[in-house]
């Protein structure tokens, strides 16, 4: 059964409409990018993404995620026993600038996209969890856990990281499956792990490389702010309700998407070695939940949701039924 997370009790106000928002946004600045903010963008999809590359290259190594061969190469051991090596800076870079994407990238770019994101995707979602767990533990005992604001935690040692049944080994029994068109459980278009590993289309076999916004916190109902033509997804809403948003070619969030377990366990490992931080936490009434949008466990019918646990301290790894609202559960979304 889904777990569920305590709900503030508040007095709804009338929903934003969001797509008066961005028409607004748009009438008060130039259709496309200004020549100095298309210059930036340029420079950043070329040098700035290399570098940024490099940066989280190192971060995943020192947190375990990322995992050096007997050859000497940086990779990912699958879940099909096969190692998926790193894609090489220059590869990322130029798909990012390929002329099919170009043009979109530099306009998320502008809309803060500018935090690279590299998840190794083939390795068993288990193992990624409790290394993700000692992560936290070493933090724990060297004093360097902290909330988003500084204040100093101290963590749940026997369970750091806390995994709802249903996803534990999900990604193995291809109960999740991810890139979903749907939250339906015979009809949701979406692949298991196994099949994304043989699917010769996939840019990066072994790994999801993405830009998501520098901007970590999930906003609360009408607390966000507009960057350039696109008003921050605020949280409140359906898993449905997201998804529906990002497949709408009238949205200012058309083509992008959600994150998935591995996504989110690479953000939070990489942010907490970087900063010694934690991600997310709805109990500090200003963050919140994520609902992993990009990936469903159809089985059950429910949608992976992540989020620190401040009842217990530790990290937890729950779910949401596709059609629940709560207003301390958001999305965080990426393009790539």
């Amino acid at each position: 059964m889904t777990a569920m997370l305590d709900q503030p009790k508040t007095t709804r106000q009338p929903r934003p409409n969001l797509k008066a928002l961005a028409a607004e946004a748009l009438a008060s600045q130039p259709e496309l990018l200004s020549v100095s903010a298309e210059i930036q963008a340029k420079e950043f999809l070329t040098t700035e993404l290399k570098l940024k590359f490099g940066q989280q290259v190192e971060s995943l190594l020192a947190t375990g995620l990322l995992e050096i061969n007997e050859q000497g190469e940086k990779g990912a051991t699958g879940i099909d026993g096969n190692f998926y090596k790193l894609p090489t800076p220059e590869q990322v870079t130029a798909y990012f600038n390929s002329p099919e994407r170009k043009a979109f990238i530099e306009r998320k770019v502008g809309q803060g996209f500018t935090r690279l994101l590299i998840t190794p995707f083939a390795a068993p979602l288990d193992s990624l969890t409790a290394k993700t767990a000692g992560l936290i533990k070493k933090h724990d005992a060297d004093g360097k856990l902290f909330k988003q604001e500084g204040t100093a935690l101290y963590v749940d040692d026997r369970i750091p990281f806390w995994v709802l049944h249903d996803l534990q080994n999900a990604d193995r029994a291809n109960h999740l499956v991810y890139n979903v068109t749907k939250f339906d459980q015979t009809d949701h278009g979406g692949k298991t792990k196994s099949d994304l590993l043989i699917d010769s289309t996939q840019p990066f076999p072994g790994f999801r490389i993405q830009l998501i916004q520098q901007e970590l916190i999930i906003p609360r109902e009408e607390s966000g702010t507009a960057i350039k033509d696109r008003p921050s997804l605020e949280a409140g809403r359906s898993p449905n309700e997201y998804l529906a948003i990002i497949q709408d070619p009238t949205s200012p969030y058309y083509k992008e998407h959600g994150l998935t377990p591995e996504d989110w366990i690479s953000l939070f490992s990489t942010t907490l070695h970087e900063t010694n931080r934690v991600i997310d936490n709805p109990k500090d009434g200003i963050n919140s939940a994520t609902n992993l949008i990009g990936s469903y466990v159809h089985p059950v019918n429910v949608v992976p949701t992540t989020y620190w646990d401040s009842n217990f301290e530790r990290a937890c790894l729950n779910t949401n039924r596709p059609h629940r609202k709560n207003p301390i559960e958001g999305v965080r979304m990426a393009v790539g």
